[in-house]
């Protein structure tokens, strides 16, 4: 049903209003248009149109049983002899964990924050209890009670102010849990940091693959569930195996012809291995092939522009979710400009334009007129229901694909160059 003048309005007023619907709630109202009709935020509209119909708040009356007084738990005596608990859930995950436990001693308001699994079933939750509770101050019995979800407000508030601009790292900035005057806990801090920077910089607990990256692993996934048929630390060999497996022919090649060129040629080459195989890399990794990259601009301007491009294109949807849209409209727009500017690779770019035929020019064309569709449908349409990441699948199986294309031109490229310094060394010979 499209978005015209007060239609949907009156089709609502129509099932809901009428004698023949008599003024029915929400959920019957729903299903009532549903046989007929559909559009966007359909159960939204209707939600507001009901609740806000004057005739249903004059006329109906309250259906639900008026409820019962309350009954406070009994107040508690002593630090830790009653405690309440309960979950903050439907977070993103972050390495793992998908809420928070709240466990609140009623005594003394202390509050120990735990990090969960997303489904954290009722033996993990007495594991966790035990761990961080028991272990501590002694056992006593959780209860549930209105103190706790106070708790959980003043965390969620907490959590809001530091973690907004990466909501997947919020388990790091939960408050620590423990005794406030324990030394051991106080010496055990400097080895969490440690650890800390260290997972940082290595984060195999994140799995293979998190954001839509566009690599191989990610790429693939939309076909073969890579975290479901292998664990971890084999797929740490397997990412490993094909990131070495990979970068070899470049360093084979240095090895056996050695120039500035082709070192050159091999750190763009190891670098685009690194982004497509390595294990849990981010969308931003892409800019590592763009410094070699850019050292090679003047003998490959055509192939520079396209890999910048392909790179600015597949960091989109991230710059999007960071609301850099504007910045990222205008980098575009200067290194367009600066790459068109008079005198910008004089001579050697002459030749260049030989090597492309009309059929890649054309093509290249047409995949440029692919991404700028891709940007247009990505800012101003909405994703089907079922599919709420197709946009990011297409762009990253976009650019992946030109990646590698990339990658077997840039090697062809490198070993190339041996041939050339060999013919060369005849020449002199001769």
């Amino acid at each position: 049903m499209p978005r015209w003048g007060n239609l949907r309005k009156e089709i609502i007023k129509e099932c809901h209003d009428s004698k023949w619907a008599g003024h029915l709630g929400i959920t019957r109202t729903l299903a009532l248009l549903q046989n007929s009709y559909y559009w966007p935020q359909m159960r939204d509209n209707i939600d507001a149109y009901v609740r806000t119909c004057l005739v249903c708040q004059q006329d109906k009356v309250e259906q639900q049983r008026p409820a019962g007084l309350l009954e406070p738990l009994p107040i508690a005596g002593r630090p830790w002899e009653s405690v309440s608990m309960d979950f903050i859930s439907a977070l993103l995950k972050s390495e793992g964990y998908g809420s928070i436990m709240v466990v609140v001693d009623r005594f003394s308001k202390y509050a120990t924050f735990i990090p969960a699994l997303k489904d954290c079933i009722a033996e993990e939750a007495a594991h966790l209890f035990l761990k961080h509770v028991v272990k501590l101050w002694d056992f006593r019995r959780p209860q549930s009670d209105g103190q706790t979800e106070h708790f959980n407000g003043l965390l969620e508030l907490y959590l809001r102010h530091y973690v907004m601009a990466r909501a997947s790292r919020y388990h790091t900035s939960m408050p620590r849990q423990g005794r406030p005057e324990d030394e051991d806990e106080e010496v055990g801090g400097y080895e969490e940091t440690a650890l800390g920077v260290l997972s940082r910089l290595a984060p195999f607990e994140r799995g293979i693959y998190e954001d839509y990256v566009a690599n191989f692993w990610c790429t693939t996934s939309i076909l073969i569930k890579w975290k479901q048929l292998f664990t971890t630390p084999t797929l740490k060999i397997i990412s490993l195996t094909a990131t070495v497996l990979t970068c070899l022919p470049s360093m084979v090649q240095q090895l056996l012809a050695p120039s500035s060129k082709g070192f050159l040629y091999g750190l763009l080459n190891s670098s685009l291995s690194f982004y497509l195989f390595s294990f849990q890399v981010h969308e931003k990794s892409i800019l590592l092939p763009l410094l070699p990259a850019s050292l090679l601009a003047l003998d490959e301007p055509r192939p520079f522009k396209w890999l910048t491009h392909l790179a600015l294109f597949s960091m989109f949807p991230l710059l999007c979710r960071d609301k850099l849209v504007l910045p990222y409209v205008a980098l575009y727009a200067l290194f367009t400009l600066l790459y068109h500017a008079p005198g910008r690779c004089s001579g050697r770019s002459k030749t260049s334009k030989t090597d492309y035929s009309s059929v890649a020019s054309i093509m290249i064309g047409l995949l440029y007129l692919c991404s700028f569709i891709l940007h247009i449908v990505y800012l101003t349409m909405r994703p089907p229901e079922k599919l709420p990441f197709l946009f990011e699948a297409v762009i990253i199986l976009l650019c992946f694909s030109q990646f590698m294309l990339f990658a077997f031109y840039t090697n062809a490229k490198q070993w190339l160059l041996s041939k050339r310094s060999t013919t060369e060394k005849e020449k002199k010979h001769i």
